[in-house]
């Protein structure tokens, strides 16, 4: 809902006053988000209603007004008799202020809900209700391209698909209907409860109650799920079931990463990057990056001035920003690298906070970028202590800079430079990480972080808050794709033949010792492995050298919908390579004249790929894993013969052509065969 959602319900009539938006200045009655959406708006809008009939009836006195609710008013014979105590000027204007305050209040309780559409009526649906909700929309007897437009209508966007039959599929399915309907709802929900600002430092942190139980619920059944869940090859040979009989069935619970071993493994890369830094010289520093107030829902200082966009939104504006300041100096020929986090207010308004590495002479061009698209203040901190802040981008670029006024004076756009002889650079950034990220106590202990229980409740949630909107804690820039590939390559058991694929092979699994990553006890080199993918972006600056890069290797396949599906398989190793070519042309105004104008363009070269997963897996609940033991063994045997049979026709084929010219030969001279030349191979069979 914008601003001006709200705004209309005071400007309904001139004659009626209606209260700023929820939580302005007059205190409210104490609610919270486990009240429910349809109690928390009967109150809303009683309170409304409320102040409304007080400040048009008795301005002065709003305490003393004779009625808190339009049904409370008498009609207008009991408002003549003689006994009524409304005077006579009251009586004349008072349909009219009824009218108004009724109108305001109905448009503010339309108001609350208002981005959810036609689905504001089921934002307290349980999840019950959602699979009942699901199963009847996927029933709806609408078809062709009326389901289409009224689901995206219902939904508020447009339904995925290839084509018309892609989306019908998905729209006579309950399973899509399901997660479509959860997600949406939940995030209206939530929306109406920031609307309601009962998300903040003065009440629930972060997201609401209603959303942390509900995540809470989620990782339970997700967990129950998985111990439930077990591994079934989709091929299996008798010799192969013969070893897996005596096995303990494979749990997805117990090959699935959680989520501490996957910032382990980020916390190995950081270290490392951390590492190339110190030996290239590079310089390292904490960027925050902050949103305007009109991003705030429910700001702990000044004035609401909240624009209505939800947190994914504002989301969506700083990374937008900052892929604009990579790119620009990408075209300046300066390089970054770093880790950025993302970390909510206690409103839910999100900030950055962006590990940087680069060269020292860049900093300033570098923050004279950022400062492009975060105009609003910047606040610098040398490594050896002492603020400098720069009101504006001009400021910055003659470096006419002033102290704080007081030591916690804050700005849109914070550099703290690092002190290495203080602190390392990699726990620096993994600090800010840990802080909403229960990260086990081995790394929690390393970087200085308690994991008492307020760690705990707070990483709780926010992860529901991030699980919410759809937003990542964490990722790296600056740097090769390299997290997915270092797990594709330690699931392969032997190394791959080429000998640049053999490397990285080895680097990531520590060793070049063949066999199962669980009996080996080994640690990979992540230095190595980045440092062989071309290093820091910050170290090679732009359109540098070509470097090694590692992409998917896919083929294609079908989802449930019947739609083309690239799958992975393995990873390809290519080179890529900038290239100044012309793209175009250019005219020149005084002489009309058209000359080539050229530009840089990537180019990829396939080196090698090799196959990392070679069994296609299926996920059984494991009360039906015998069935799907003996399902594998028949597909098994099917493609054992169908490949045995293969072999042979290739055997025979292999054969005839070898005694081909001779058998020809002697076919022409029976006659057998037409005159002329004979055909250098026999007909196809």
């Amino acid at each position: 809902m914008s601003a001006s959602g709200v705004a209309s319900a005071h400007t309904v009539s001139p004659s009626v006053s209606l209260p700023g938006p929820p939580g302005s200045t007059t205190a409210p009655l104490a609610r919270g988000s486990r009240q429910g959406v349809a109690s928390l708006i009967a109150q809303v809008c009683a309170e409304r209603e409320r102040e409304a009939l007080a400040n048009a009836l008795s301005p002065l006195f709003p305490d003393q007004s004779p009625w808190v609710r339009v049904a409370d008013v008498p009609d207008e014979r009991s408002r003549s008799s003689s006994t009524s105590p409304v005077s006579h000027a009251l009586r004349q204007r008072l349909p009219g202020v009824l009218r108004a305050v009724a109108d305001a209040v109905e448009a503010l309780r339309d108001s609350l809900t208002a981005t959810a559409g036609k689905l504001s009526r089921w934002l307290d649906a349980s999840e019950d209700d959602i699979r009942d909700l699901a199963l009847q929309f996927a029933r709806h007897p609408l078809r062709g391209a009326h389901k289409v437009r009224w689901a995206s209508v219902l939904l508020g966007r447009p339904i995925p698909g290839d084509d018309l039959t892609g989306q019908l599929a998905r729209l006579a399915d309950a399973r899509f209907w399901r997660r479509a309907i959860r997600v949406t709802l939940m995030r209206e929900r939530e929306h109406f409860f920031l609307r309601l600002r009962l998300v903040g430092r003065q009440g629930e942190a972060y997201v609401s109650d209603l959303q942390l139980t509900s995540r809470l619920a989620q990782l339970k059944r997700q967990a129950q799920w998985m111990k439930e869940t077990v591994l079934v090859p989709r091929y299996l040979l008798l010799g192969d079931a013969a070893e897996d009989e005596d096995r303990e069935p494979l749990t997805l619970a117990k090959v699935a990463s959680s989520p501490r071993m996957r910032f382990a493994k980020l916390y190995a890369f950081v270290k490392a990057m951390d590492a190339i830094a110190v030996e290239q010289g590079l310089s390292s520093g904490m960027l925050t990056l902050t949103l305007e107030p009109v991003w705030h829902p429910n700001p702990s200082h000044g004035q609401n001035s909240w624009n209505g966009a939800s947190p994914r939104e504002a989301h969506r504006s700083i990374a937008s920003r900052w892929q604009s300041v990579l790119r620009d100096l990408d075209r300046l020929g300066v390089g970054l690298s770093g880790l950025r986090v993302v970390e909510p207010h206690k409103d839910g308004c999100p900030h950055w906070h962006i590990w940087l590495l680069y060269r020292d002479e860049a900093q300033v061009l570098i923050l004279q970028t950022v400062m492009k698209y975060f105009p609003n203040k910047l606040k610098v901190r040398g490594a050896g202590g002492g603020d400098v802040v720069y009101e504006t981008l001009q400021d910055l670029r003659t470096l006419v800079g002033r102290r704080p006024t007081h030591p916690k004076e804050g700005a849109q756009v914070e550099l703290a430079c690092i002190d290495r002889s203080i602190s390392s650079g990699a726990s620096y950034a993994m600090k800010y990480l840990l802080k909403t990220v229960d990260g086990g106590d081995a790394l929690n202990q390393e970087m200085g972080v308690v994991g008492d229980g307020t760690h705990l409740a707070a990483a709780r949630r926010v992860d529901a808050y991030r699980s919410l909107w759809g937003i990542n804690a964490g990722q790296l820039f600056g740097v090769a794709k390299c997290l997915t590939a270092w797990d594709e390559l330690r699931r392969l058991n032997t190394a791959p033949s080429h000998p640049l694929l053999k490397r990285l092979w080895a680097l990531a699994r520590g060793s070049e010792q063949e066999g199962r990553m669980a009996g080996l006890g080994q640690r990979g080199d992540a230095k190595g492995f980045l440092e062989a993918l071309g290093g820091l972006a910050a170290c090679r600056g732009a359109n540098s050298h070509p470097r090694l890069e590692l992409r998917r290797l896919v083929e294609t396949g079908s989802n449930g919908y019947g739609e083309a599906l690239e799958r992975t398989v393995g990873l390809e190793l290519v080179v890529r390579r900038k290239l100044r070519a012309v793209v175009g042309q250019r005219m020149n105004p005084a002489t009309g004249v058209m000359t080539p104008r050229q530009g840089w363009r990537t180019v990829l070269d396939t080196l090698a790929s090799v196959r990392t997963r070679l069994q296609e897996w299926s996920l059984v609940h494991k009360d039906r894993a015998a069935q799907a033991m003996e399902r594998a063994l028949q597909r098994g045997r099917a493609q054992l013969v169908a490949s045995e049979e293969v072999e042979h026709t290739t055997t025979a084929e292999s054969a005839l052509a070898q005694r081909w010219p001779s058998l020809a030969a002697a076919l022409a001279g029976l006659g057998l065969l037409p005159g002329g030349a004979l055909p250098l191979a026999p007909p196809p069979s």
